[in-house]
């Protein structure tokens, strides 16, 4: 499922997240995400018109609180890979967890 707060757009998923974006207009490369420095994977709806565009293709309205909640449960659980590293002295980085396959490196 695809939300909007009026003023960004979330999803469950990340594939569903983008492909939501994608029918409505947005560009890939205006994801907001870890990998550009934000905390919350979203795209920002820059206009009234996109956010009802949005509404219109079958996104739910949610209270900004929602969607904070549903981005970090789609940054947790959703089909975006990533890997928590911890950074050992000298600068190496042992791979701690991976998101899509559950492993963990635990020492």
């Amino acid at each position: 499922m695809v939300y909007t707060d009026g003023k960004h757009l979330v999803a469950d998923y990340f594939q569903e997240l983008l492909a939501f974006s994608k029918s409505i207009g947005l560009r890939p490369e205006w994801l907001q995400d870890r990998d550009n420095g934000h905390k919350h994977t979203h795209f920002d709806l820059t206009t009234p018109g996109m956010a009802e565009k949005a509404l219109r293709y079958g996104a739910r309205q949610v209270t900004s609180k929602e969607a904070v909640r549903i981005s970090d449960n789609m940054n947790r659980y959703g089909e975006r890979e990533y890997v928590i590293t911890y950074e050992l002295p000298g600068g190496k980085k042992l791979p701690v967890i991976n998101s899509q396959t559950g492993q963990t490196n635990l020492f």
